[in-house]
């Protein structure tokens, strides 16, 4: 499954307990993702 398919289900149901190993695939991708965002916002001088 996605991330964008485990979003909607814990966004738009009723509830959604996520394991260990549905959400680990995606912990390096949401830090990379940060990391990105912070080295634009202080070449960008935000």
């Amino acid at each position: 499954m996605k991330a964008f398919e485990l979003r909607q289900i814990g966004d738009y149901r009723e509830y959604k307990d996520l394991s260990i190993q549905e959400v680990t695939p995606f912990i390096d991708v949401a830090k990379d993702f940060v990391k990105e965002v912070e080295e634009y916002l202080v070449n960008e001088k935000f």
